[in-house]
Parts: C-alpha cells; sequence; structure tokens
C-alpha cells in the first residue's frame, strides 16, 4: 500500500481481460498499509488519463467478477516492477480480470484502499492487524515480498548495534511497516528497544542515503529497492544489521512478509474466484520476475535509478537471493507469520492478535490459499 518514491501524479490505465496478443478508520494507518512501510510523503496528483491495453487469453474461471476492478500502481521500487510484469507480461488478462491500473503516490495507496476507491494494496500482516483492530475487515491473502531491509553504516567504523547506541539514525518513520517490524526483531536479538536505542532522525527514504553521506546520521535503516547503490559499494557502507528476512529466518525457518496481497473481506465472502484470480496475477508475476530477473532488471531498473551494471548486478542478486518477490503462504509460513504477530503482541508493538489478518490461516482450503499454498 506504499511505494518506494513520491508520486508526480495519477493517473488511470484501463487493462481489459479479453483475448488478445500478449504484451511483453486511520491516516497513521493508511500510511503503514504501503509497500515496504514507507509511511505518508507523497504529493497529491491530479492529472488521470486513460488508455486501453490489450488482453490476453483469459484462463480464470467463469466466476470471477466481471466488474472493472482498480488496482493501485505505484512509482519506484520493488512493487513498481511487480506491477510492470503484471501488466506488460498480461496476467490480469489471462486470469480474465478487467481493471484500471490507478497510478498513486506514497499516501494514495493506503488511503484510496481504506476509502473503498481502490480494490485492492499492499499490506504487511503487522499493519493489517492494527487496521483489523480499529475496525477495518481487511486481509492479507498471500505475500508478495519479502522484508529485505538493512541497517547501513559507513563503512570502516566497524559499527555494531551496540556501538550506535545514541548516535543519530535515520529511518522513515515510527508507524511505518519496517519500524514496527524492527521494533519486534530487535527487542528478541539484540534485546534493545529499536526507536529508543538511537537518537531518531525521521526522513523521505529517497534522502536518507545523502543524510548518512554528509555525516548528518551515522546509519540508516533502508529498503529494497532503494539500498541497492549502497549494497553495490562494499567499500564505502556496510550492512550493521539485517536483511530482516534472513534473522527472523533464523528463529522461525521463514522469511518475513514485507508486504502482501491486501483485499477487503467483502471481496473474500462475495467474490471469492477474483480474489483468487489476484492471487493468481501476482503469483504469476513473482514467477517470471524469478526466472528472468536480468532481463527485467535491465528492462525496469533504469526507471529506478539503476543504471550502472553494478547496481543492476546487485537487484538481480537480491531477487534470487531474498528472495525479494516470494507468494509462498504454505502451512510453514502462515504459522510463521502468525509466530511473528504474537511476538509483536508480547512486545508491546500490537494490543492484541485480532482474527482474521492472514486469511490462509483461516481459509487454508480456499481457492486463492490452494494457489499459493507450497
Amino acid at each position: 500500500m506504499r511505494s518506494d518514491s513520491h508520486s508526480a501524479g495519477r493517473f488511470v490505465r484501463r487493462i481489459t481481460g479479453s483475448r488478445g496478443p500478449r504484451a511483453s478508520v486511520l491516516a497513521a494507518v493508511a500510511c503503514s498499509l504501503t509497500l515496504a512501510g514507507a509511511g505518508c510523503g507523497a504529493s497529491d496528483g491530479a492529472d488521470e488519463q486513460t488508455s486501453t491495453g490489450s488482453g490476453a487469453t483469459a484462463t480464470a474461471a467463469e466466476d470471477v467478477s466481471s466488474r472493472t476492478l482498480k488496482i493501485p500502481e505505484t512509482i519506484g521500487g520493488a512493487s513498481a516492477i511487480l506491477m510492470a510484469v503484471a501488466r506488460e507480461e498480461g496476467f490480469f488478462e489471462r486470469e480474465g480480470l478487467d481493471v484500471e491500473m490507478i497510478k498513486v503516490g506514497d499516501k494514495d495507496d493506503g488511503m484510496l484502499f481504506l476509502a473503498g476507491r481502490i480494490d485492492m494494496s499492499f499490506g504487511a500482516p503487522i499493519d493489517v492487524a492494527l487496521s483489523r483492530a480499529e475496525g477495518v475487515d481487511i486481509t492479507v491473502v498471500s505475500p508478495l515480498f519479502n522484508q529485505m531491509t538493512s541497517i547501513y553504516a559507513r563503512a570502516g567504523e566497524d559499527a555494531t548495534i551496540a556501538s550506535l547506541r545514541g548516535t543519530k539514525h535515520g529511518q522513515i518513520g515510527a508507524g511505518s511497516t519496517t519500524s514496527r517490524q524492527l521494533q519486534v526483531l530487535m527487542k528478541e536479538d539484540p534485546g534493545v528497544d529499536y526507536l529508543t536505542h538511537f537518537e531518531q532522525v525521521y526522513s523521505d527514504p529517497q534522502v536518507l542515503p545523502t543524510l548518512l553521506d554528509r555525516e548528518q546520521v551515522d546509519s540508516i535503516a533502508l529498503f529494497p529497492t532503494l539500498d541497492v547503490p549502497l549494497l553495490a559499494k562494499p567499500d564505502e557502507y556496510s550492512v550493521v544489521y539485517g536483511p530482516m528476512t534472513k534473522i527472523w529466518e533464523e528463529t522461525a525457518g521463514q522469511p518475513l512478509m514485507l508486504s502482501g496481497v491486501t483485499v477487503r473481506d467483502e471481496m473474500l465472502e462475495k467474490e471469492p474466484a477474483t480474489a483468487a484470480a489476484l492471487v493468481q496475477v501476482f503469483k504469476s508475476a513473482n514467477e517470471f520476475i524469478a526466472a528472468n530477473a536480468e532481463e527485467v532488471v535491465a528492462r525496469y531498473g533504469p526507471d529506478l535509478g539503476l543504471r550502472t551494471a553494478a547496481d543492476q548486478a546487485e537487484l538481480v542478486k537480491l531477487i534470487a537471493d531474498g528472495p525479494l518477490y516470494d507468494s509462498d503462504m504454505g502451512p510453514e509460513r502462515v504459522r510463521s507469520e502468525l509466530r511473528f504477530l504474537e511476538d509483536a503482541v508480547a512486545t508491546g508493538v500490537l494490543e492484541e492478535l485480532p482474527d482474521g489478518v492472514l486469511y490462509c490461516a483461516e481459509q487454508p482450503d480456499s481457492p486463492a490459499c490452494q494457489i499459493v499454498g507450497g
């Protein structure tokens, strides 16, 4: 529900499910309901333009909704690549979905979703739990991305989490997905309170590397794909903590979800085949990215500012080694994500764990969960 960069505007792209050639409630909660939890800060856009795309062969069940779904297309970052692949490779059409791709900025995504103006968003279970506790009936149906955020410092300083106590630390906001997840992880290991261990400096994610370069902060928490230029320069930057999903894997044996396909309960109740078709779209897109990482990065990397061979190589590695894109929602993954939420309650990040946060925990035999059930 969050994108990784700002929006200069918002437009609508119409994609129909017809046969054709394949083209190669709370503001704080809304801020966090965004991919990678970048929080708010995007400019609102006013421009809209509509275009009609040709479709690929639809293979979804006949009871997929014929209505036009409004799908957010965020600008920048991992979500931008995912949406571009889903659109350009014809995966919406293949599942018989008629969609409007609505390009949105950081804060637009969560706000539009909670206002009922778009039909899905990108949400982490920890944020969906907060929403459900406030009476907002939304559910994570399947994962999309693993939480590959790391904490970086300048190389040569031999920094550790312990040595950085009391120093200035840059992050995107205390109410973001990443901040909440870091609170849970770091409370357990290395046993510190993420928010009080550092002197927190909040900034736009694109600005954080500059703050580190200028020594205005001593460390930063930065998520993919914005951290790729740092990974490509190991002589200038070092990873002090992370990637977060690898830390969680050491505890639970499963990756940690950054965000997933998030829809309203009403869709799950009244249009389960449509929800399943959405899940299949993004599973297909994730699989395509994994199988064609170099081609995908070469095509879409420059749009993210990743123009050098070194930067693009790091993103290809991130896609493969994370993996960054991940749709698995088998029983072990469900238990792992529920365990993380229980830890969030135990550490005080969540007051309670509402029912229904993870659809596949409640309905493991549903069509959508069978698709990503591992």
